[in-house]
């Protein structure tokens, strides 16, 4: 079976904790490959559902590597990214994903390389601002492990700041006149 393990985060939490730890608005999708193909599981307060893609894994794999080699300004392999799209976001995986805004996803091997954000949910033709992204579906947030989610408080330690820009941009004459004009030194760092 799939090695969930692989997902950093230690101890698997059993369903009942999976599902507590969702906010009322999330849902969870882990997907990782197995030998044997590649498994999705699709956790929401309500549901659940555990799958496997239709596709083998060595296909799943090379359409993600096909894909983020054909990513330019271009374009990219749209074919690719909605077939990706339709074989991890089955109905089964949808309705059990349910109408949650937010979605964390953890994935692991080849999956942790692919830009979920930009799976198309119906086949695209060409690229405008209608094109039905999937981040246009779900805030995605990317884990990489099951261990929940625990809001970080950052405060400023103290009051020093250390900027960094490009060195010497402008000739020593300009230089020297902005420093007559801002009434500053020149910057050193802290040992």
């Amino acid at each position: 079976f799939p090695r969930w393990l692989e997902a950093r985060g230690g101890a698997l939490p059993d369903l009942a904790s999976l599902r507590a730890n969702l906010a009322t608005d999330e849902a969870l999708l882990a997907v990782t490959p197995a030998f044997d193909g590649v498994y999705i599981l699709a956790v929401s307060r309500e549901r659940t559902a555990i799958i496997r893609a239709q596709e083998t894994r060595a296909d799943l794999v090379g359409r993600i590597a096909r894909l983020r080699a054909s990513l330019s300004a271009t374009g990219f392999d749209q074919e690719g990214a909605h077939i990706l799209y339709t074989q991890i976001f089955t109905p089964d995986v949808q309705a059990a994903l349910g109408k949650a805004p937010r979605l964390r996803v953890v994935p692991t091997g080849a999956f942790a390389a692919l830009p979920f954000a930009m799976l198309p949910q119906k086949p695209v033709e060409h690229i405008d601002r209608n094109t039905p992204w999937l981040i246009r579906r779900y805030a995605l947030r990317i884990d990489s492990g099951f261990r929940p989610v625990v809001p970080q408080k950052l405060a400023a330690q103290d009051d020093r700041m250390l900027g960094i820009g490009a060195p010497l941009p402008f000739s020593q004459e300009t230089q020297a006149i902005a420093l007559r004009q801002r009434g500053g030194g020149a910057a050193t760092l802290a040992q």
